[in-house]
């Protein structure tokens, strides 16, 4: 069984759990998924908790300080679904666009008990060793299959309990194709990744899908 964890589009596959990412104000139409107020599309209209509920994921939501969206209503907004993760004791699926400072810094504010994972982290090795040690997890995407100079390096500084990985908005490239290519950079069988993520993913989750 594939994980994709992070999704804007659902395929239905019979051998793929997908998350499959709703804004804020939408509702989750899939057995798998995630609500978030994106920072870049920040919505003032409050989530319907019957939604937050049915989601596995709060998110995304983080910070981005490339979007026109006013910076100190991200932080609010950010903050506020900080909160509803720890609420409803669901993990956190992060955006993060040259604010990792600001990240770190609010986890070490806010000491959150649920996991906060960093979606389509494509970033250097200082950086993924300096998060790794600071217990954020990764969850990797379209670029091991576009990029695999660098990603050796810095896939040795990401232990393999904090790996996730997902397509995001990408359609021409399958979820199937990251595992390969992510197996590939470890040296290890499919088999193997495919049993290690669905073990991160029932590992992060306070209460646990059972599988048919």
């Amino acid at each position: 069984m594939f994980l994709n964890f992070h999704t804007h589009h659902y395929t239905g596959q019979s051998d793929v759990i997908e998350i499959v990412n709703s804004f804020w104000h939408e509702s989750i139409t899939t057995p798998f998924g995630s609500i978030g107020n994106h920072p870049a599309f920040l919505s003032n209209l409050v989530a319907n908790e019957a939604e937050l509920a049915k989601a596995t994921c709060i998110g995304e939501a983080g910070l981005d300080k490339v979007c026109a969206t006013d910076w100190k209503l991200q932080v609010r907004a950010f903050k506020a679904q900080i909160q509803v993760a720890e609420r409803l004791k669901k993990p956190l699926i992060l955006h993060c666009v040259r604010a990792f400072q600001e990240i770190s810094q609010l986890k070490k504010e806010y000491k959150p008990k649920m996991p906060w994972v960093l979606h389509g982290f494509d970033k250097n090795t200082l950086l993924a060793a300096q998060l790794a040690r600071e217990g954020f997890y990764f969850s990797l995407g379209a670029s091991l299959v576009k990029k695999h100079e660098k990603w050796a390096e810095v896939l040795s500084q990401i232990p393999p309990h904090k790996v996730f990985l997902e397509t995001d908005c990408q359609t021409e490239i399958d979820i199937k194709s990251i595992y390969d290519a992510y197996a590939k950079l470890k040296n290890i069988s499919i088999e193997s990744v495919e049993a290690q993520i669905m073990q991160n993913f029932l590992g992060i989750l306070n209460s646990p899908p059972q599988f048919s």
